[in-house]
């Protein structure tokens, strides 16, 4: 499927929203970088390019779920690496509960600055749905340093087992107590992430 050239308008929301039309979405967030715009992602391309921070590491499939940063270290990120490929775990919470948790494995992508392909488990969104994650991104706009804060930014695309895709895009900055090198990526920080 073809899709038309990104809209522009941004996405403003206190809660929990879903789009349909992924063309009509421009990228937000509060991270204090220039994350990536959405990229339309469809089951036939899968990810375009190698992701990198601030391009094609955020995808929007046919269904948008996204909700706006309460201003709290409530979410989760987990990122262990002992190797090239990572298992990512991911808690988003809002005012409402929770609006995302999915664990996955990604491939590198470039060392210790981003991974792709997603595979793994999400239930995300208002109501909850539960699927397939069947691809995603994971980008940093630095390698990553042992000890040093960094920005990053994410997608998972999901399948609802209806035919259905779905995704979420977010943002955070992680703080350097969180990020470690000792023996491959080790990342494990209570952060603030905006899902737009």
């Amino acid at each position: 499927m073809k899709y038309a050239a990104l809209g522009l308008f941004m996405l403003v929301a206190a809660c929990e929203q879903e789009a349909t039309n992924p063309d009509a979405i421009l990228s937000g967030g509060d991270s204090g970088g220039t994350p990536s715009e959405l990229t339309v992602w469809s089951s036939g391309a899968g990810t375009t390019g190698v992701p990198t921070f601030g391009k094609n590491c955020r995808l929007a499939a046919d269904h948008i779920t996204s909700s706006a940063s309460n201003g709290l270290n409530d979410d989760s990120i987990q990122v262990m690496a002992p190797t090239s490929d990572a298992t990512v775990v991911l808690v988003v919470s809002s005012g409402e509960g929770q609006v995302l948790n999915a664990q996955v494995e990604m491939a590198r992508g470039l060392k210790d600055k981003s991974y792709r392909s997603a595979t793994g488990q999400a239930t995300w969104g208002f109501p909850p749905r539960s699927g397939t994650v069947i691809d995603g991104t994971l980008c940093f706009p630095e390698r990553l340093t042992d000890g040093t804060a960094t920005q990053a930014e994410f997608s998972l695309v999901m399948d609802d087992g209806t035919g259905a895709y779905h995704s979420v895009s977010g943002t955070l900055n992680l703080p350097g107590s969180a990020v470690k090198l000792t023996s491959g990526v080790d990342i494990n920080g209570m952060v603030d992430i905006d899902l737009k």
